[in-house]
Order: C-alpha cells, then sequence, then structure tokens
C-alpha cells in the first residue's frame, strides 16, 4: 500500500522541493490518480478537486504544479503519470517479495 511517506520520498529522490503549496498540490495529485485513475487522463477534473480541497481556483492548482515541476523536463500530466506508474510499481516490487508460497508454487497470505 503506498502511504504519503512513500510519494515525499520519490518526490525527494526527484529534487522537488517541499517548500511551497505547489508541493502540497502535487503530492494531493498523486494520491488522487492513484485511488482513481481517471484523473490521469482527466486533469481538468483533477485540478478542480484539488481546487475543491484547498479552496483554490484551478487555474492556481495547475500553476502551481507546474511551477514546483520547473526544473523537470516534464508537463505536469507526464510527470504525475510517471510518478503514479513508478509508485504502483514499486509498491507491487515489495508486495510480491513479501509473499509466501507453499510448495505447490501457491501464494499463502501475508
Amino acid at each position: 500500500m503506498i502511504d504519503i511517506t512513500d510519494i515525499y520520498n520519490y518526490l525527494d529522490s526527484h529534487n522537488i522541493k517541499y517548500s511551497n503549496r505547489g508541493f502540497q498540490y502535487l503530492v494531493t495529485a498523486i494520491r488522487l490518480c492513484i485511488k482513481d485513475r481517471k484523473y490521469c487522463t482527466q486533469m481538468t477534473d483533477l485540478y478542480a478537486k484539488i481546487a475543491q480541497i484547498y479552496e483554490a481556483t484551478e487555474s492556481k492548482a495547475e500553476r502551481s504544479i507546474r511551477y514546483v515541476l520547473a526544473e523537470q523536463s516534464l508537463t505536469n500530466k507526464k510527470f504525475i503519470i510517471k510518478a503514479v506508474y513508478d509508485l504502483l510499481t514499486i509498491d507491487q516490487k515489495l508486495t510480491t517479495s513479501n509473499e509466501t508460497h507453499n510448495e505447490d508454487g501457491k501464494i499463502l497470505k501475508t
């Protein structure tokens, strides 16, 4: 299960600065996309949801995320999709490595 610490660590590994509102919006965007993949393709809905959560405007949410990602070579959408994919892949690998198998190769509960 991906938690907030995993997202923070991921963003830290990409040298994303914690210092502004855009960082919080980006963390929220990634969390929303992990919970509901439709947000990965419907960015206007994603920005609207972030704006609702933080009592901001959609354009402020988009601009703040774009600002925090300024040093990255990807658009907001591409970075968020990549982050979601990377985090889910890491989570899947950890889950798989923690599984226990019986002698028939069937997965037992962990």
